[in-house]
């Protein structure tokens, strides 16, 4: 830097980001200084410069697709699977160890590995693990890390489920020390890790269980009357297939044709780890639509009814959203002129 005789300047030291300098504060030494000094170089006076490294409480983490939900994760542990969702750009299948980039304030950053389970009544918890029972590890250095998950052989004549759930967030230490005395009120709400930490901490939430090959239609299964079955095509309605994709992130848009006053038991073919019996219904210009609804279960699983009104002349949307709160298919209900 230069300038003119008696003009103020400004200089400092700017630290070019390449996802690891950052991470790292620069001492003042004799070593890091920026010298002024006049043309001849006679007459010049050094200041020592320093960097405090990036915020102590921020945490930047890069997991290997979009979305850290909807992992499934075989009794082995040895293979992770994720289906495509909206918003994705297609499945995914790791083996053996799933990688994870973490950056924060000299790599001092702390895992927390949770569970979530059932208590009698139903509802649905999350718990840490506790040191001594860890069922998941992970291994690496500077950010650069693996996560590893044990074999899973439940007893179930002892009552062990036939699955269980993970969860395995970061934080920098900063933030780990603000909240740890109370971790799990902190993080946990109403049986889910609140959006604000799964948005900004958590690196996998995930079922172990067993993966069964999957052949059969999973479209949807639809009974008009609670019991003639339906079957839905795929949709080819441009103006709908665009609206879905763009405000809900749907790809999955099945329809159906249909009569005012008809009822239609509707099951979305989701595990009840994935949908809780979530589900929206709007019309053609995304608003909202009233009409009479329940959600319930029988033999064939848990599905979505729908009594269609009395004056039916447009189309109507069926969305149904999981429980990693992301919206998973749809179903247009046309009117059958």
């Amino acid at each position: 830097m230069w300038g003119a005789v008696d003009q103020e300047i400004k200089g400092g030291l700017k630290i070019i980001e390449d996802e690891n300098r950052e991470k790292y504060p620069v001492k003042a030494s004799e070593q890091n200084v920026i010298t002024f000094s006049d043309e001849s170089g006679k007459a010049f006076y050094s200041f020592p410069v320093f960097y405090n490294g990036m915020t102590p409480e921020k945490i930047d983490i890069q997991t290997p697709t979009s979305y850290a939900t909807n992992w499934i994760v075989s009794m082995d542990g040895k293979t992770f699977t994720q289906k495509s969702t909206g918003g994705s750009t297609g499945d995914a299948t790791i083996q053996k160890r799933m990688p994870f980039t973490i950056k924060t304030l000299n790599d001092d950053y702390v895992l927390v590995y949770m569970e979530g389970w059932e208590d009698m009544g139903g509802n649905k918890n999350i718990s840490e693990i506790d040191a001594s029972m860890l069922w998941m590890q992970c291994d690496g250095e500077k950010g650069k890390i693996n996560l590893m998950i044990d074999e899973y052989s439940p007893n179930t004549s002892w009552g062990e489920p036939e699955s269980r759930t993970g969860y395995v967030l970061a934080f920098s230490r900063a933030e780990y020390e603000d909240i740890k005395d109370n971790l799990e009120e902190t993080i946990v709400e109403n049986g889910e890790i609140a959006y604000k930490y799964e948005q900004r901490n958590l690196l996998i939430a995930f079922i172990q269980k067993e993966v069964k090959e999957e052949t059969e239609d999973k479209s949807f299964k639809i009974k008009k009357g609670g019991w003639e079955d339906v079957t839905p095509s795929k949709t080819t309605d441009q103006s709908i297939l665009e609206l879905l994709k763009g405000n809900y992130y749907i790809d999955d848009v099945y329809s159906i044709s249909a009569n005012a006053g008809e009822y239609f038991s509707i099951y979305p073919l989701l595990s009840e780890s994935e949908w809780s019996g979530t589900a929206y219904v709007i019309n053609t210009r995304d608003e909202n639509v009233t009409v009479n609804t329940e959600v319930s279960m029988d033999g064939d699983g848990m599905y979505f009814g729908i009594t269609l009104p009395n004056s039916f002349e447009e189309d109507l949307i069926v969305v149904f959203k999981g429980t990693d709160m992301l919206f998973k298919k749809a179903l247009v209900i046309t009117p059958a002129y």
